[in-house]
């Protein structure tokens, strides 16, 4: 029998979030997979772990810092705090080890739950949290809330369970927001999906609100998986989660419509929403593609 020999993965670093720092310099960070060596001061204690870096005004590293547990952790998002602290969140598959004090949520030891970590403006871990269900738990997105909490945003595939209070609404999955307060305990979450005929997909995005409420955008897709149209979705909530209204902006092609990656909040009170797009002008969209796929930039008021 012909023996297979298969090259190791190397050592990969992947920069995912970044924040101004009250000293007018940078806090940066994402996943690591490296043990000490280069830039890196202490090893990973799992598969991978979240790695931060300070960085003063000119770019000269101060310090870093790593967090995980025995399992896979990624960090997607960074928040500075009013405390002057900083709150990291990403994902997790790792049991009480390490950084984390609580269980993975997952019936299968390599599902994801949404992790966040807490920490003061040197780097010194306050608390953190895990939060899931009995599925795949996937952040993506965090947003300091008006009264001084946390808002969560990503995926879920678990149904009610762990600190998932509704089931999966979808044919696949929800959007899953989990609202926090200063100090990380959970006030409230809540799954959404798109008005059908219409169904959430992976990409989300969110931004406060004036009056405490939020704003989700990501991207739905219309028919079978794999063989479907793709669109911009965004809509508004109140402070308790609950839908205010729905905005789907679509394409008429038959695929690669879009998703929302990001959006932001214009001078005049509205929103200019951006992600990718391959769909030729049809629907909202008013410019045909350029390639394979372009930006896609709305304005909303």
């Amino acid at each position: 029998m012909e023996k297979i020999l298969r090259t190791p993965i190397a050592p990969e670093d992947g920069l995912y979030g970044m924040v101004a720092t009250a000293d007018g310099g940078f806090l940066i960070g994402g996943k690591s997979y490296s043990h000490a060596s280069g830039d890196k001061t202490e090893d990973t204690q799992g598969d991978a772990d979240y790695w931060i870096i300070k960085l003063g005004a000119d770019g000269t590293k101060q310090w870093d810092r790593t967090f995980g547990g025995t399992g896979h952790e990624e960090l997607k998002k960074i928040l500075a705090t009013p405390d002057g602290g900083y709150l990291l969140g990403g994902t997790s598959t790792s049991p009480v080890s390490g950084d984390k004090t609580q269980a993975n949520r997952g019936v299968m030891d390599y599902f994801m739950d949404y992790w966040v970590v807490k920490i003061t403006k040197d780097g010194q871990k306050q608390w953190d949290r895990t939060l899931g269900g009995d599925n795949f738990d996937y952040l993506e997105t965090m947003a300091t809330s008006a009264d001084g909490g946390f808002l969560l945003a990503g995926w879920s595939d678990s149904n009610r369970s762990g600190e998932k209070s509704q089931d999966s609404r979808g044919r696949h999955h929800d959007y899953w927001v989990v609202k926090l307060t200063e100090n990380g305990r959970k006030q409230w979450d809540h799954s959404y999906n798109a008005e059908p005929p219409y169904a959430v997909d992976y990409t989300v995005t969110i931004a406060p609100t004036s009056d405490n409420g939020f704003l989700l955008g990501g991207g739905v897709h219309q028919g079978p998986v794999g063989r479907t149209s793709y669109h911009y979705c965004l809509s508004r909530y109140t402070s308790e989660g609950n839908k205010q209204w729905e905005k789907i902006f679509t394409t008429n092609e038959s695929a690669d419509g879009g998703e929302i990656g990001l959006f932001v909040p214009a001078p005049d009170g509205g929103f200019v929403l951006g992600g990718t797009s391959g769909a030729n002008a049809s629907g909202d969209k008013s410019e045909d593609s350029r390639g394979y796929r372009d930006y896609w930039v709305i304005k909303v008021k």
